[in-house]
């Protein structure tokens, strides 16, 4: 019987060994395959990184030349917000189809201005605004002489020969005794003095707050500061207030219930509008008297310090009571309008 030839012991054991050393030279070969794809995702992944930032702080630089209206003069930048508001479909169709004397108006239950409140006659908006009480206020039109001698007031020409709109940003536009800007945000520091009582000075001036901030649009944003030896401002305002028509609706009811009192003081009014966290795009300011606790030095100081703010003055009285010289100049180096509004002598 043959026997079967077996291979040496000495050639098994070289196979094995070159099978060991073709399994290490694998090995190897695929650490550095991995090592190699790894560097090269490490390398794709600052190229794209270094891609986005290039882009982020392209993008951060246009937004922030859009932003300060890059080429435009002093006084016309441009101002851009974005603002994001979720509103259900429900409410938007209930506020399209509601009169303004339905909006809901704070805390009152019924929809009927208490005696003395300030109201907007939804029916007829060009006629201004009317009182719920038997004290007969004059007429706004936008033009004509109401009674008590006050002339009416509304949009109009501007009493320093301009057009009565001074400048701001861009946007929306208000109007205020025939002064007027654009921007999106608006406010009005406006005398409540005692002095404001005599005749139908303080009725009037409210009227014409009211009609100014309804007339604004949805989009833009209002300030109040009535001042008197101190500053009043309406107790729902923390802050800018957006101008849509339940808000505006209780800042008017609001306003009828304010009362006259106190001494010419407007500083405290100016510096808490200029301290808001974004300056506004116009100030529209009334007095009927002559203030001495702010000059319009330090007025001019504090419109240095951030946004050129247009602030436009009514001087609101008789002619000797009022330093129409300062509301002009406070007008002119803003580029604001200046308007004076006489009324007659009290009874």
């Amino acid at each position: 019987m043959s026997q079967i030839s077996r291979p040496a012991s000495s050639e098994v054991d070289h196979l094995r060994r070159q099978n060991v050393h073709l399994s290490e030279a694998l090995r190897l070969l695929q650490e550095e395959r991995e090592v190699l794809i790894a560097r090269r995702f490490r390398r794709l992944l600052f190229f794209g990184a270094g891609i986005s930032l290039l882009l982020h702080i392209s993008l951060m630089i246009y937004l922030n030349m859009v932003h300060r209206g890059a080429g435009i003069g002093p006084g016309v930048g441009s101002s851009i917000a974005y603002n994001v508001a979720i509103v259900s479909e429900e409410e938007l169709t209930d506020d399209e189809d509601m009169s303004f004397d339905q909006l809901p108006a704070g805390p009152a239950q019924d929809d009927e201005p208490a005696a003395g409140e300030l109201s907007l006659d939804a029916a007829s908006p060009e006629a201004g605004l009317a009182t719920a009480s038997a004290n007969d206020m004059p007429s706004l039109g936008a033009a004509g002489t109401g009674s008590g001698g006050i002339p009416g007031v509304g949009d109009g020409s501007g009493g320093s020969g301009g057009n009565g709109l001074g400048l701001g940003g861009g946007g929306g536009s208000a109007s205020f005794f025939g002064t007027g800007g654009k921007g999106q945000r608006f406010a009005f520091i406006v005398d409540i003095s005692g002095s404001m009582s005599n005749g139908a000075k303080f009725e009037t001036a409210m009227r014409e707050l009211a009609r100014s901030i309804d007339a604004l649009p949805d989009f833009a944003y209002f300030y109040i500061a009535l001042f008197e030896s101190k500053t009043v401002t309406p107790p729902m305002q923390t802050g800018w207030i957006r101008a849509r028509k339940p808000m505006v609706r209780q800042v008017v009811r609001w306003l009828g219930t304010v009362e006259p009192n106190g001494g010419t003081e407007p500083r405290n009014a100016f510096l808490q509008v200029f301290s808001l966290d974004v300056r506004p795009d116009v100030i529209f300011f009334l007095t009927d008297g002559i203030f001495n606790d702010i000059s319009l030095e330090e007025l001019n100081a504090l419109n240095a310090r951030g946004k050129r703010v247009v602030m436009n003055a009514v001087g609101f009285g008789a002619p000797g009571e009022v330093d129409q010289s300062l509301l002009r100049s406070i007008a002119s180096q803003s580029g604001g309008q200046y308007r004076f509004v006489p009324t007659e002598a009290a009874p």
